[in-house]
């Protein structure tokens, strides 16, 4: 029996014990525009985004990253305390997105993208020399995708140019990423491309108006995405029309996918759609005003989207109206939900609001301008940590999930997901290092340019006697540590 083993997303492994080792930020609440790189605007849907930040402890809380039309991008934590902020160039009207090492991406109405640590410093500005009019992404690998003007850029971590797209026309439409990797972009030229992690066209999809909304992915790879000439187009993977949905006016926001495959759209005529993934209508839900927030889901399957009606809505899966919280201004901006299921939303009063699951304001915190972009969210206790003091090596491990898909032809056999908890971390470590090690013999393989790998039986049998042996000499090695810090910290405590 032959088994494919096709893992989403891959982690460095952190054997041996040398230097910074990344682990993905898999469990970020929001790490960007639409939670993640197929901004399906679901926070059941992983974040697929890698990375390590500073040291965290139990005690810190999810932070909220935000800019404003005041120039400034705020870092707050979950009680509403500001962190930091730090002034940029210019204006910032859409989203930040986190990368692989916690830095904030963050553009500007000054035609720069800057990357600030998480620490409110500033890395560096990238000038792309024109408007840029949509919130960046960022893949997997690191790289990071944005638009200016007609052109699609891709960035490097360290901000160097790696290529250029030309479109026909301006991109209003944030990136999206694929599982391959692929990019998809819509422009005012009508038109949604697919393009190689390379910069090289794949094929493109014809509309007949522009395109201003930011597509989707779902979980079979089809492409949805609105466009102004007020249709919903799904669109396979190839670039062909499978169906299409006309609202009743232009679509310049972005779907968010139900855990059943329902689309839920919002459109300038006041409406929040729901269409199931055959093209169906299943109700429609009237905000008595234009809408240019996209709509996001909650654990629960609650749908909340923002709208000109200086109102934020939360409706139940069947698309009743569960509770409305009013702001003073309209909700341009399109909410985050952290950890706890405390919505996040900016509104053009200046304010950004922190809301519990049941519409109550936890708190507000003021900025110089209106907050137009969404707020993206970190979650650092859900990273893992590795430093180097000296020539010890101490390894820090607060929360990691591993995840990857076991396929016998094109039937899923097991959907895995491991966590550790520093409280069973006995419990559990063997369990997590068996998956990285697995990740890492798959690394081996995606670095000789394949997306998976076939494994024969005898080679598992092969691998499991390798991990049985990584294993044995990971617990010596942690079982050393655990004894030396131990020992540290007797030595420490007064008499």
């Amino acid at each position: 029996m032959r088994l494919v083993i096709i893992l989403l997303n891959l982690l460095s492994l952190f054997l041996p014990f040398t230097g910074i080792c990344h682990a993905r930020l898999e469990e970020a609440p929001w790490p960007m525009f639409q939670h993640d790189i197929h901004h399906t605007g679901n926070v059941l849907h992983p974040g697929l985004l890698s990375g390590v930040s500073n040291t965290p402890t139990e005690e810190t809380t999810d932070i909220i990253y935000l800019g404003s039309l005041d120039g400034y991008l705020y870092a707050v934590d979950s009680n509403g305390n500001l962190i930091w902020r730090l002034k940029v160039g210019g204006e910032i009207e859409h989203s930040p997105a986190l990368g692989m090492d916690g830095t904030v991406y963050v553009p500007a109405s000054d035609h720069k993208l800057y990357a600030v640590s998480p620490d409110g410093k500033l890395k560096w500005a990238f000038d792309i020399g024109k408007p840029i009019n949509n919130s960046p992404a960022v893949g997997r690998n690191g790289d990071i995708y944005v638009g200016g003007s007609s052109i699609l850029f891709a960035l490097d971590p360290g901000g160097n140019l790696k290529w250029t797209f030309r479109t026909g026309d301006n991109l209003y439409s944030s990136p999206i990423i694929g599982r391959d990797g692929t990019i998809y972009i819509g422009s005012d030229d009508y038109k949604l491309y697919a393009i190689h992690p390379e910069g090289i066209l794949l094929w493109h999809f014809a509309t007949t108006d522009w395109i201003r909304s930011s597509a989707v992915i779902g979980a079979d790879d089809t492409i949805y995405i609105g466009s102004c000439d007020g249709n919903l187009y799904s669109v396979d993977r190839e670039g062909r029309l499978e169906w299409k949905f006309n609202t009743e006016w232009q679509i310049s926001s972005t779907p968010a996918i139900g855990e059943d495959g329902t689309l839920h759209v919002a459109s300038l005529d006041g409406h929040l759609y729901a269409i199931s993934n055959k093209g169906r209508l299943k109700w429609k839900f009237n905000t008595d005003n234009l809408i240019e927030s996209s709509p996001v889901i909650s654990t629960n399957g609650t749908i909340i989207v923002g709208s000109n009606d200086n109102a934020l809505h939360a409706l139940n899966p069947n698309g009743t109206l569960r509770w409305a919280f009013k702001t003073a201004g309209a909700v341009h901006s399109s909410p985050a939900i952290g950890e706890d299921g405390t919505i996040y939303v900016g509104s053009a009063d200046n304010n950004l609001y922190a809301i519990t699951p049941d519409g109550k304001q936890k708190w507000a915190l003021t900025t110089g301008s209106w907050v137009v972009g969404s707020p993206s969210l970190v979650c650092p206790p859900c990273l893992i940590a590795q430093t180097r003091q000296d020539k010890n090596i101490t390894l820090k491990i607060y929360k990691i999930h591993v995840e990857y898909d076991l396929y016998e032809g094109d039937s899923l056999l097991l959907s895995d997901i491991k966590e550790i908890d520093p409280k069973q971390l006995a419990k559990n470590f063997k369990e997590s290092v068996i998956r990285r090690m697995e990740l890492l013999l798959q690394d081996m393989v995606v670095s000789q340019g394949m997306t998976g790998a076939e494994l024969t039986l005898p080679t598992l049998e092969i691998l499991q006697d390798k991990i049985v042996k990584g294993v044995r000499e990971m617990d010596e090695t942690v079982a050393a540590e655990v004894k030396d810090a131990e020992k540290k910290v007797n030595e420490d405590s007064p008499k």
